[in-house]
């Protein structure tokens, strides 16, 4: 799957289109592919928007580039990518309300992908992991 870069305050950005799904609930959403991130990490609001009853998750405390400690609730969700599904875990913080797009980083998604960039063409290219190199 390939996927254009994104332009944002006239920047580009490593930010792609998925979809996120919890039980009934869909929307669409926009993230940024974060090499330096441990795991997916979407705004609270966004959570409650999927009806998630987002501080009934399991919670952690992880710090960001800005050095700030974040409580996270973590969910298990879809991720809809190109039109590959996958399930993960995802963190839901208030912090990332303000946020034009959410992000995904190693685990939930660079587990589930092969992730190329190329920043000179503006290109992302995904390529979904088989089962069994996941699994070593």
């Amino acid at each position: 799957m390939k996927f254009k870069y994104a332009r944002y305050e006239d920047r580009l950005r490593p930010v792609i289109p998925i979809a996120l799904h919890h039980d009934a609930g869909m929307t669409d959403y926009e993230v940024l592919i974060d090499s330096g991130a441990d795991v997916n990490v979407f705004a609270y609001q966004l959570g409650e928007y999927l009806g998630i009853d987002v501080a009934s998750g399991s919670s952690s405390t992880l710090v960001g580039v800005a050095g700030i400690p974040e409580e996270f609730y973590f969910h298990r969700i879809r991720l809809d990518v190109g039109g590959q599904v996958i399930t993960v875990e995802a963190g839901f913080a208030k912090a990332m309300d303000h946020m034009p797009y959410g992000i995904v980083g190693q685990r939930g998604f660079f587990d589930q992908f092969r992730v190329t960039f190329d920043l000179l063409a503006e290109v992302i290219e995904l390529t979904p992991r088989r089962e069994r190199e996941m699994a070593a």
